[in-house]
């Protein structure tokens, strides 16, 4: 049993290569039957429904409609609501394609704060283990990355607050 998944797993890996393969040498047409092919196995992949998004942009077909695009955009943000790539994506579809510029804008607000706190988050990161391994020229210097930061990004982050207490301890 153990086997199979292993090997499931390996031809998965190699099924999301080739579909990267076939969209970077434009063969929409190719990789939107193996992404289809893939949701059947993995339909909660959010990285394979945003690749189905992007084809059906490319796929000359009567059958797409834009509301099959956003309920693509909208589950994949739905199962990865922390993802950036996923609510710009989204944002993109709503401002470009709906022209729901309210919308878009939720979204975009949406990307940014995930990705300031996940900036936040990786430097908090880097100056622990630099504690925990005693390194002072490590600390020094992720403290030197985070002071290039604007004021305004490091307040929104509250990381100066968590320096202090990382500096208290």
């Amino acid at each position: 049993m153990e086997k199979t998944i292993e090997m499931k797993k390996a031809d998965y890996i190699e099924l999301k290569k080739e579909i990267s393969l076939q969209m970077k040498e434009k063969n929409y047409v190719i990789a939107q039957r193996m992404i289809l092919k893939a949701l059947e196995e993995f339909p909660y992949d959010t990285d394979l429904l945003l690749k189905k998004y992007v084809c059906a942009w490319f796929v000359p077909s009567d059958a797409f409609v834009e509301d099959v695009a956003k309920s693509t955009l909208e589950v994949a943000a739905e199962l990865s609501p922390n993802s950036v790539a996923n609510q710009i994506e989204l944002g993109n579809h709503y401002y470009a394609v709906l022209e729901d510029f309210e919308r878009a804008k939720v979204c975009f607000r949406k990307a940014v704060d995930i990705a300031l706190q996940q900036i936040r988050e990786s430097y908090l990161g880097l100056m622990k283990i630099s504690i925990d391994e005693y390194s002072k020229e490590e600390y020094q210097k992720v403290k030197e990355e985070i002071s290039l930061l604007s004021e305004d990004v490091r307040n929104y982050c509250n990381i100066n607050a968590e320096i202090e207490v990382l500096e208290e301890d």
